[in-house]
């Protein structure tokens, strides 16, 4: 972790080995009430401890910034990407679905859940989350390729829908202005799947 990373993260050269050092904190542990930026460097000196590799320390920091901020939306979202760095996908899932509770709207969370379900195995959601994310966020290529993806290539005839994989993977296509290899190649593979099974 360098001070380019930690300009990147916190929005200025912040001396890494400062904000994690022992007795580091801006606000004493007790004084919990009447400011928001306490639970803000609590987690953000989780966050450096998750880059850092050093897991345990990173969801004691979160869960602390959680604890006094439990509206927070990012703390959950941080508390998740621990998880699933821990291979803890359903538990991990389970934070992003508190953190929708809390805001809706936000796209990250259902792209991030959607992609935990994709690793339990349980295609289904992680379609109905990819779907969601697409509709909120319409402009993420990526996410409407895989979307293609999900529903031309999936074994399980009940979810492969060639007709929409198509949508989709035009759309990805339209959107690169037909350069981008892999949405091609994700096209390609819908209408293949969708002519096979005619």
């Amino acid at each position: 972790m360098n001070s380019i990373l930690a300009t990147r993260k916190f929005g200025n050269p912040t001396d890494i080995s400062l904000l994690i050092a022992p007795g580091f904190d801006f606000f004493p542990k007790d004084r919990t009430c009447g400011t928001t930026y306490y639970p803000y460097v609590k987690r953000n000196r989780g966050v450096v401890y998750q880059e850092l590799g050093r897991l345990n320390a990173a969801e004691r920091e979160i869960n602390f910034a959680i604890q006094v901020d439990p509206n927070g939306v990012s703390g959950y979202l941080n508390r998740a990407i621990v998880n699933y760095l821990q291979e803890e996908f359903e538990e991990s899932s389970v934070e992003i679905s508190k953190a929708i509770e809390i805001d809706p709207a936000s796209v990250p969370a259902y792209k991030f859940r959607g992609l935990c379900y994709l690793k339990e195995g349980n295609i289904p959601s992680t379609i109905a989350d990819f779907e969601h994310a697409v509709r909120l966020d319409p402009a993420d290529r990526w996410f409407v390729n895989q979307m293609a993806r999900l529903l031309s290539t999936n074994p399980d005839g009940s979810i492969r829908d060639g007709t929409r994989a198509i949508e989709y993977a035009r759309s990805a296509c339209e959107a690169t202005e037909w350069k981008e290899a892999a949405y091609l190649d994700t096209l390609a593979a819908a209408y293949a799947k969708l002519y096979s099974t005619e």
